[in-house]
């Protein structure tokens, strides 16, 4: 991988990281996640999962 595309990736993450954390500082999200996250975040990560796997038509070569 090229130094840029590295940089960029990290730039990315990180960003990624700070509105993740904006986000959890709000109040109402912070309850809903602190009541309910044990319960939706595996869900929301399998659909995320699956989206990608069809996104991607990964399925297929799962399935060959």
């Amino acid at each position: 991988m090229g130094k840029k595309l590295r940089g960029g990736i990290l730039l990315m993450k990180g960003l990624w990281f700070a509105v993740a954390q904006k986000l959890t500082m709000q109040p109402e999200v912070a309850k809903v996640l602190a009541e309910r996250g044990e319960r939706w975040v595996p869900w929301i990560l399998m659909g995320l999962g699956v989206w990608i796997l069809f996104k991607n038509e990964t399925w297929r070569w799962l399935l060959s």
